[in-house]
């Protein structure tokens, strides 16, 4: 709103409160202290209470005095307010359920009971009328729509103006007994459409503003079976133009795509993929295409009205994207650019990007300097909270040197270069005298170069590096500033931004916990963490992620660095750490993080489709896959598993690969050649 996104955040000063960007550091602030103090004045799920009206943002707030209120803001301290304290005193109205008509807002009360308008004044705040119940508030044309129940008949379809007199019900869908439920409402030409619950089940239906013109659109499903909806649920539809875009299920080919312009001629299936439709996709309209997911495949779906096509897209696509019904998303479609939750071997959890194009998906820029990588098939580390001025913001799990705090980035979906540089950097002292500058590393990275000066000096120290960290052999005790740049295939980038360091003002971590791991040589791995005066030593084990079965390897560190050495190349490995705090050892990390030997790189969940030219058997395998199909001379393989963890790689000769280091399930087989990698998948069963 306004050129700003807001959004709640929770700090140790002020609880959970509202605040706003414009994408910049400087232009990211608490736009007021509601609950004053480290009371919580929003919700954490503000997106569902809140709604913008023109300039204004209408949300509910507890300031701790008069309850959980409407309130307004326009982006300052000074004009963040209570619109009206409803309920009166220390009670609560819960205002929920917002809409707007024509710049008038409209909002429910008392858990859905009343029915209020407000024109952002205390005196233009006011009851419309008193339901039982009332959901689904949505604007349409001038009017409000929303599923009402005046007197615990059922919930139907209602319509108001905003006064008593022209709050009525528009019809009855399911006559005298029952409630048809109408829910998951959306305009399209001069039509509203929406899912009810009748005796043909639950199907799509749609008015014009009156009784007459509120009519089933199509009996989907035939006969009481559902066809839109299994139950009661919020779920997307989206439109291009007068034509509707929803998800159905005939009862013969599944959940599918359908279209409608409102008749139920035209009111057809256009998509027959494998696995269907996935229930709670957002089906977003992309270049006058609209896009479709279902895990069948790892890429969206394209339905082309033009050609009257669904065709497989060049947009990844992973089960995560929709995980989670309530939390920020996951994925987002910015002029074109997908934005994702992704994770690949040697970096975990990160923000991916893609334009569509087959094999562009990459890594936008590395912000957590662990490997987070999760067994998990979900993605609980990255939320993308939307995009302001061209910039998509985006929060991290956690942050150097405090893993409780969450950090806020930026991506530019328009700006793409050759070569850039970090844009993430924080320094490590160790007690080897050496001040490590640790920089978020880019796919094609080569030399990396850091030139460094005390503050006011005019003289810069530079020093040259390729692992994503350059030790400075200056005093640590004493503050810092430098700039970095990287080398991209022969190609120079700009220098980054001024960074600093000062030993005086740097954060002083709270807890022990691992900061970064970098890999140094080819069999040689170094884990950087934080020292306290309370944790003095931090213990690690660690072992080939592949090999579940091999022992433990366990050493200690009591400098805020550990180099791991004689370790495999290319291989994946995981690792837990315990800390000696107060002289007292703490439990082994109940989850593991991971790291990788060098040459592991970018290796995502998202693969092409099933390379044809290879053969793989026996299939499945239990101690040596044989590979037919190869190229002549030495191939380069690597394995993944079901969730796009690198987990073997080998340069093979003979067209065999040993499998008895992995455990049963199912995996992909990657081959690096000259034309590009090709990919095959294939099982690996039990052990004889």
């Amino acid at each position: 709103m306004g050129g700003k996104l807001y959004f709640s955040a929770y700090d140790v000063l002020h609880g959970r409160e509202l605040w706003a960007s414009d994408g910049t550091e400087g232009g990211t602030y608490l736009v007021k202290d509601i609950a004053p103090g480290t009371g919580s004045g929003v919700s954490e799920y503000l997106e569902l209470v809140s709604l913008a009206v023109g300039d204004v943002l209408y949300f509910r707030a507890d300031d701790g005095v008069t309850g959980s209120e409407l309130w307004r803001t326009d982006g300052t301290e000074a004009g963040t307010v209570l619109v009206k304290d409803i309920q009166g005193g220390a009670f609560s109205s819960g205002p929920g359920s917002f809409a707007q008509v024509d710049g008038m807002l409209f909002f429910t009360a008392y858990t859905g009971t009343q029915l209020w308008r407000s024109n952002g004044t205390a005196n233009g705040t006011q009851l419309v009328r008193n339901f039982s119940v009332a959901t689904s508030l949505y604007g349409h044309q001038g009017s409000l729509y929303f599923a009402g129940d005046p007197d615990n008949s059922g919930q139907e379809l209602w319509k108001s103006n905003g006064t008593f007199g022209t709050t009525e019900r528009l019809k009855d869908l399911n006559g005298v007994f029952g409630a048809s439920l109408p829910i998951n409402f959306h305009s399209a030409g001069d039509l509203l459409y929406f899912d009810a619950a009748t005796d043909t089940g639950w199907e799509l239906w749609a008015t014009d503003g009156t009784g007459d013109g509120t009519y089933l659109v199509k009996d989907i499903n035939p006969g009481s079976a559902n066809g839109t909806l299994d139950g009661y649920a919020d779920v997307t539809m989206t439109n291009r133009g007068d034509t509707l875009y929803f998800g159905a299920n005939d009862g013969v080919h599944g959940r599918q795509l359908w279209r409608t312009t409102g008749t139920e001629a035209s009111t057809v299936r256009i998509s027959n993929l494998p696995d269907g439709v996935d229930a709670s996709c957002n089906f977003p309209v992309v270049d006058d295409h609209v896009l479709v997911n279902n895990y069948a495949v790892d890429r969206w779906w394209a339905y082309y009205p033009t050609t009257d096509t669904t065709l497989e897209s060049g947009y990844p696509s992973a089960s995560y994207f929709n995980f989670y019904d309530f939390s920020p998303s996951k994925y987002l479609f910015v002029d074109g650019t997908l934005l994702y939750a992704g994770k690949d071997t040697a970096y975990g959890c990160e923000i991916w990007r893609s334009d569509g194009i087959w094999g562009d998906a990459h890594r936008t820029q590395e912000t957590n300097f662990t490997d987070n990588w999760t067994p998990l098939p979900a993605q609980p580390f990255n939320s993308i909270l939307g995009t302001v001025n061209g910039l998509v913001l985006f929060t991290q799990a956690r942050t150097p040197y405090d893993p409780g705090t969450v950090a806020l980035f930026s991506h530019d979906a328009a700006e793409e270069l050759p070569c850039r540089a970090p844009r993430t950097s924080f320094c490590v002292s160790v007690e080897d005298g050496y001040l490590t500058v640790l920089c978020d590393r880019i796919s094609n990275y080569g030399l990396l170069t850091v030139r460094y000066r005390q503050p006011g000096s005019s003289i810069w120290e530079m020093v040259d590096t390729n692992g994503g960290y350059a030790e400075l052999p200056v005093d640590a005790t004493l503050p810092w500033e430098y700039n970095v740049r990287n080398e991209c295939d022969g190609v120079l980038s700009d220098w980054s931004p001024l960074f600093t360091y000062d030993p005086a003002t740097q954060p002083q971590p709270a807890e022990a916990s691992i900061l970064a791991d970098r890999s140094t040589e080819a069999d040689a791995v170094s884990i950087y963490w934080t020292r306290t005066a309370a944790h003095t030593n931090m213990k690690m084990r660690f072992r080939p992620y592949a090999d579940q079965t091999a022992p433990w390897v366990e050493v200690n560190n009591a400098t805020g660095r550990r180099r791991l050495t004689d370790l495999l190349p290319e291989t994946l490995y995981e690792y837990q750490y315990r800390i000696r705090t107060n002289d007292v050892w703490t439990d082994w990390t109940t989850t593991s993080l991971y790291f990788t030997t060098q040459s592991l790189d970018i290796s995502t969940a998202i693969v092409a489709q099933d390379a044809v030219q290879l053969t793989l058997s026996p299939n499945p395998a239990t101690d040596m896959l044989h590979i037919s199909g190869l190229a002549p001379g030495i191939a380069h393989l690597r394995v993944f598993d079901a969730l796009g963890k690198c987990v073997l790689a080998a340069a093979r000769a003979d067209g065999t690969l040993d499998v008895r280091s992995l455990r049963p399930g199912h995996y992909v087989l990657e081959v690096l050649g000259n034309a590009g990698p090709v990919r095959a998948r294939f099982v690996v069963g039990p052990a004889k």
